[in-house]
């Protein structure tokens, strides 16, 4: 840089408008970020008096004034990277903490089940006397007793000849009446099946990732009891109409399969729509329904793989007043009920709606920081001078965030799904992102003031954006007009 006299000698020798403009925008510079300037006040006075033609005056005021708008658009980038900066840390703190709340669920799905030694018992009767209301149709039947049946270590070749055996004692039981299996009605069968679409339809509609979350259970198992509750209903319509022949179609059903005459692959529908239910398999004395009543399976009734704890002289306060356990171990410790019954009570959007909303936000911000980064790099090739060191360090610190938003939220995606259902958070691709038209032409227009309409035009750099459809629509029209 050249040394302070020699700026002397410049400046006596006389300077033009834009020159002399040039040299306190540099110098302006050096000062507002805490350096040691290169102009004196007496500098700066010789400057202007040195200025004398119309233009020359015109040409230093205009670049005086493109300086305080490069200063305000350069505290307007600052508050935008602030923002985006505290809306990512925002971001990835809510998406912790269903990462947190996805991890607690799988500990307490490995734990064992808490539970007093009353609640065992009342949740083991009542787990009973469900599964001996619970239908199982004749090939769920005739492959459990095959299984039941076959050797240890059986292959999956060799289960069709003790599916035969099987089908000769299941019409053994038949023939005896010890078993009446129950063909349902076609007006039944009908409905089932629209029961059973929209099961499929949910199955259909949902990756399997995203139905752990709760949202989506909750409308499975609404329509899956929907389903069973019908399914019960037409079971107890068609037992009380059950015609003679039906039974005598399913004896030689049974019969063929016994003689290896009827194989069952996959999609025959020989016994589709015959049921029995678990309390007259119990009867028949199969040791397999005897099991399968009797013995308390934890996993039915809570989810979860670890078995069950009975819990010995609890304490009152970990009871409800049934006398069942309250679980409390790492319940909500992530906070997300709290807060959601928070934000539910105020009648304000729910978590998953800040998280959706916010992510888009943050990407909108982007794109308008990177219209100010783009005018500001235009204007410094323009002018020949540097102001682009605030705003860069801005820049740099947006990426580095949005770099580890974007880790966090890639890295576990595709090894399971810990966030709600409706929610769609996608990578923000920084690199790739432009500005928006709208930030471009109010900036550039903002520029204009003190640069002239086309000042952009001259700059080194284009200023390139992502343009709405919309928008290209309406000029596409317009140069049709004038074309």
């Amino acid at each position: 840089m050249a040394s302070k006299a020699d700026i002397r000698r410049l400046i006596k020798k006389g300077l033009s408008g834009k020159e002399a403009g040039r040299l306190v925008l540099q110098d302006s510079w050096e000062v507002d970020h805490g350096r040691e300037g290169f102009l004196s006040d007496s500098d700066l006075q010789l400057i202007k008096n040195g200025l004398k033609t119309p233009q020359d005056i015109k040409d230093y005021n205009d670049l005086i004034h493109t300086y305080r708008l490069i200063d305000y658009t350069l505290m307007e980038s600052q508050i935008r990277a602030l923002t985006i900066q505290v809306n990512l840390r925002v971001l990835s703190e809510m998406t912790q903490r269903y990462l947190l709340d996805f991890w607690i669920e799988q500990k307490r799905l490995m734990s064992p089940v808490v539970m007093t030694q009353k609640q065992y018992e009342e949740v083991k009767a009542k787990q009973r006397e469900d599964l001996l209301q619970e239908l199982h149709d004749i090939w769920g039947i005739l492959d459990s007793r095959a299984r039941r049946i076959a050797p240890e270590g059986y292959s999956e070749e060799e289960l069709e000849q003790y599916v035969q055996l099987a089908a000769g004692q299941l019409l053994e039981l038949v023939q005896a009446g010890r078993l009446e299996p129950t063909k349902l009605q076609s007006k039944d069968i009908n409905r089932l099946e629209a029961l059973e679409d929209k099961l499929d339809e949910w199955r259909a509609s949902k990756p399997l990732e995203k139905r752990r979350s709760e949202k989506a259970w909750a409308k499975f198992e609404k329509l899956h009891a929907e389903k069973s509750e019908f399914l019960l209903q037409a079971f107890q319509r068609a037992r009380a109409a059950q015609a003679q022949e039906n039974l005598e179609s399913l004896r030689g059903n049974l019969k063929k399969v016994r003689d290896g005459l009827l194989a069952l692959p996959a999609g025959d529908t020989t016994f589709d729509y015959w049921y029995s239910s678990g309390e007259e398999l119990y009867a028949t004395g199969l040791p397999e329904w005897i099991e399968w009543i009797d013995e308390y399976k934890y996993n039915l009734t809570n989810a979860g793989f670890g078995g069950i704890a009975i819990l010995i002289n609890p304490k009152p306060s970990d009871l409800d007043e049934r006398g069942y356990y309250v679980e409390n171990l790492f319940h909500d410790i992530s906070m997300i009920r709290r807060m959601e019954a928070h934000y539910e009570e105020r009648g304000e959007p729910s978590l998953p709606e800040r998280l959706q909303v916010g992510a888009e936000k943050v990407e909108e911000d982007v794109r308008e920081f990177l219209g100010s980064l783009a005018v500001i790099e235009t204007i410094s090739r323009l002018l020949k001078l540097d102001f682009t060191e605030d705003i860069e360090k801005g820049y740099k610190e947006v990426k580095r965030l949005v770099e580890g938003y974007n880790d966090l939220i890639t890295d576990t995606h595709d090894k399971f799904h810990y966030l709600p259902e409706d929610i769609e958070l996608s990578p923000i691709p920084i690199a790739k992102l432009k500005p928006t038209s709208e930030s471009l032409r109010y900036l550039r227009e903002r520029m204009a003031i003190s640069l002239g309409e086309d000042w952009w035009k001259e700059g080194v750099l284009k200023l390139t954006f992502e343009q709405p459809e919309e928008e290209l629509e309406g000029e596409e029209e317009e140069e049709a007009q004038h074309g």
